[in-house]
């Protein structure tokens, strides 16, 4: 029986320490919207053919639609060539401000 006691008991702590606060929290990504929309406003910031192709993966894994705002407005101040196409593809997204933002972004590099 004393030992039954100490393996239901040691099952016990092992369950509340695996999913204590602290740890989910800590194994739980930063996907804000904000966070998101900065991280690929870096990328975007960084020239060259790797930052491009990063921005590019990511973008094709799925963006929030407001960071994919943040990212068009911030190509728009400082555009690159390289991502041209880029900016053509998200012409036809689902969103229409995403798209809408796109159109005005290429249109400003004379798409």
């Amino acid at each position: 029986m004393r030992r039954f006691r100490f393996v239901v008991g040691l099952v016990a702590i092992t369950a509340a320490a695996a999913l204590s606060p602290v740890r989910v929290q800590a194994q739980t990504p930063d996907t804000s919207v904000e966070s998101v929309a900065q991280h690929l406003v870096g990328l975007l910031a960084e020239p060259g053919p790797v930052s491009a192709a990063m921005l590019r993966e990511r973008i094709d894994a799925g963006v929030p639609p407001g960071a994919m705002l943040v990212v068009l407005d911030a190509y728009r101040a400082a555009p690159r060539d390289d991502l041209r196409d880029l900016v053509k593809a998200l012409t036809t997204y689902r969103g229409l401000e995403v798209r809408l933002r796109a159109l005005a972004a290429w249109a400003a590099l004379g798409g």
